[in-house]
């Protein structure tokens, strides 16, 4: 009957044999979730929904020699609040560079400026980098008479008060969130925060209101030389410290998992393979 089908469905039988919480959320919960989804009366779509908005822009581990360029892909990073999460290591030559940004443009100077950028510096660590589309010029005439380092140079650049260096060669869970008080925005221009293996390093005030810019046709970028990236993922909402340690323990919030929830993906890459290999939306970038 019924009941026996669920009942095998579902390995139950099996749980006799979990007698920890930690054998249940590694070995157990991810195959409940995964099962789960088979059982949605509107098909895995109806538990994705849950993210609301969430997706994970590169998913399997990528070695970078120049940016990944998204194209045709519009991601609207907004406030009140967003995070954006990923798996990182340097090489042992990595200076600084972007996890991810939007740029402008990628002609000309717009290509130096960023509308959002989650930036890694080697030796201060992460930085939020925004704004630069406020100060482009916005018809060609200006662009004649404009110096081509004013927007790149006005944009602002966030970042932690105490500099944290990066160690090469070695795996880090890093984080950042933006969040504003949405009931009083003309007080609260909002808060970055910056987060290491699920724990805060600081949190600075935004010195300027946070916007994104139109440029869905290049779409954002990944990665930068130096970089190894995994599991880079946009979250329109804060995940907190706590959830940022399920994401490192678990792969994902155990409060999506147990609902089921599937991070839709933007690209997914061959594992360890070139550009090449990846499909026609992305492309690499200068």
């Amino acid at each position: 009957g019924v009941y026996e089908e669920l009942k095998n469905a579902f390995a139950l039988p099996s749980l006799k044999e979990v007698t920890t919480s930690k054998q249940f959320f590694e070995n157990y919960l991810p195959f409940l979730a995964e099962r789960s989804r088979k059982f949605s009366p509107l098909s895995s779509t109806y538990f994705e929904t849950g993210l609301d908005g969430a997706v994970e822009l590169l998913t399997d581990r990528q070695v970078f020699e120049l940016p990944l360029r998204l194209t045709s892909i519009d991601l609207n990073v907004r406030i009140p609040s967003f995070t954006f999460t990923a798996w990182v290591r340097t090489n042992s030559h990595f200076v600084d560079g972007y996890i991810a940004r939007k740029r402008v443009g990628k002609e000309g100077i717009a290509k130096d400026a960023v509308c959002w950028g989650w930036y890694l510096s080697h030796y201060h660590g992460e930085q939020l980098h925004y704004g630069g589309h406020d100060y482009f010029p916005s018809n060609q005439v200006s662009l004649l008479f404009k110096d081509s380092s004013s927007a790149k140079d006005r944009q602002l650049q966030l970042g932690p008060s105490v500099e944290r260096e990066i160690v090469p060669d070695k795996y880090m869970f890093l984080a950042m969130t933006v969040s504003r008080n949405d009931s009083a925005p003309s007080l609260d221009k909002g808060t970055v925060s910056f987060f290491r293996d699920g724990s805060l390093i600081d949190a600075q005030p935004l010195t300027r209101a946070f916007s994104d810019c139109y440029n869905s046709m290049e779409g954002p970028l990944i990665g930068d030389n130096g970089l190894i990236l995994s599991q880079v993922r946009y979250y329109p909402y804060v995940v907190e410290g706590w959830q940022q340690k399920e994401i490192m323990r678990y792969g994902d919030i155990l409060s999506e998992l147990v609902k089921g929830s599937v991070h839709p993906s933007l690209r997914r890459l061959q594992k360890d393979g070139p550009a090449q290999s990846v499909a026609d939306m992305a492309e690499h970038a200068q």
